[in-house]
């Protein structure tokens, strides 16, 4: 299963051996990073 920062599936594997794949979006990627901003985040010690 393929999923998107937000929780939305995005390919879903069959019940049987196989791959799946999906495309990147760059952009996508961008703006969640800018939203989500993990990066930003400091460890109190």
């Amino acid at each position: 299963m393929i999923v998107d920062p937000c929780g939305h599936v995005i390919r879903r594997a069959p019940n049987s051996t196989g791959y799946i794949s999906a495309a990147h979006d760059f952009d996508y990627q961008t703006w969640v990073r800018q939203i989500l901003s993990v990066a930003n985040h400091h460890i109190l010690k």
